[in-house]
């Protein structure tokens, strides 16, 4: 697997990538999904993202830590990023 880590400040995920890993942010992260009122945004990915990857086929892997040291991976398909 040949990727390159990236900053994750420099990139921004369109609205459909927004939607559906702040889906997936509030089930894997309780504290968030007790807070209804945080919409998901590129700053709250910003916020909470570790590590950022871009993978060969230009998909973007956000890997973000869990409660008690667990690890959620987003992955962001190619279209639904882009560049700031």
């Amino acid at each position: 697997m040949t990727c390159r880590t990236v900053d994750i400040a420099l990139v921004e995920l369109d609205e459909a990538a927004l939607l559906a890993s702040g889906a997936e942010l509030r089930r894997s992260l309780p504290w968030l999904g007790a807070q209804p009122s945080i919409p998901p945004s590129n700053a709250l990915l910003n916020a909470l993202a570790a590590k950022a990857y871009l993978h060969r086929g230009n998909h973007l892997e956000l890997r973000i830590e869990g409660t008690f040291g667990s690890e959620l991976v987003l992955v962001v398909p190619d279209g639904q990023w882009s560049w700031r």
